[in-house]
């Protein structure tokens, strides 16, 4: 393991976020985001690639759609939980 675990209050710059969908039979992340921004009370903001358009984006997790509608195309995801890279 790479990363040790950190929970929301403790996010600093640079952590990641671990996504994955739900109710998909899985064992591990399908997604990671690096936290950009943080925000006190709130999801992160962050920079991650679109699987979709294929290009990095920066996000503001409290407002996008794919991780909180239930009519997403490509499935419904939630945070997995946060990280960070240990030092070597």
């Amino acid at each position: 393991m790479v990363c040790e675990k950190v929970g929301l209050k403790d996010l600093k710059q640079g952590d990641l976020v671990f996504f994955n969908k739900i109710g998909k039979d899985n064992d591990g992340t399908d997604h990671v985001a690096l936290v950009l921004e943080l925000q006190s009370g709130k999801l992160p903001k962050i920079f991650h690639t679109k699987k979709i358009l294929g290009r990095a984006s920066f996000e503001d997790l409290n407002n996008v759609k794919w991780l909180f509608s239930e009519k997403n195309l490509d499935g419904q995801w939630e945070v997995d939980g946060f990280g960070r890279v240990k030092e070597i």
